[in-house]
């Protein structure tokens, strides 16, 4: 019994479909920790010292890293790569409640849904 392709439209949509998750969830990610620093830093600072500074911090460093993933997963030798390092830094910020949970949760579907449709 011979096996069926993989309708090749189909996958290109997924890719699509997990470069923009990918994109839109680290843009969220770094935009939420730059805000929770601008706005939220006085009453952070007044209630959680440097700590509360260092978690608004934390948010950037992930989005940042979420946004070096995305570009990896463009180069079609590195997808899984790139996939895979969203995937451990979206578990990790979700784990940090970083960018208004929203930035993670997106990262995660696309890692996931990137690295079931490999290029």
């Amino acid at each position: 019994m011979a096996k069926k392709k993989a309708n090749p439209i189909k996958k290109d949509k997924e890719i699509k479909v997990s470069y923009t998750l990918l994109l839109i969830g680290s843009i969220v990610t770094i935009l939420a920790g730059i805000l929770s620093m601008v706005i939220g830093s006085t009453v952070e600072f007044w209630l959680l010292g440097l700590y509360g500074t260092a978690i608004c911090i934390w948010g950037i460093i992930c989005g940042a890293i979420m946004l070096i993933g995305y570009i990896i997963a463009k180069d079609k030798q590195k997808t899984n790569l790139g996939f895979g390092t969203v995937l451990v830094i979206s578990i990790l910020a979700l784990i940090t409640l970083q960018g208004w949970i929203v930035g993670p949760l997106l990262g995660l579907m696309a890692a996931i849904i990137g690295m079931n449709y490999p290029e």
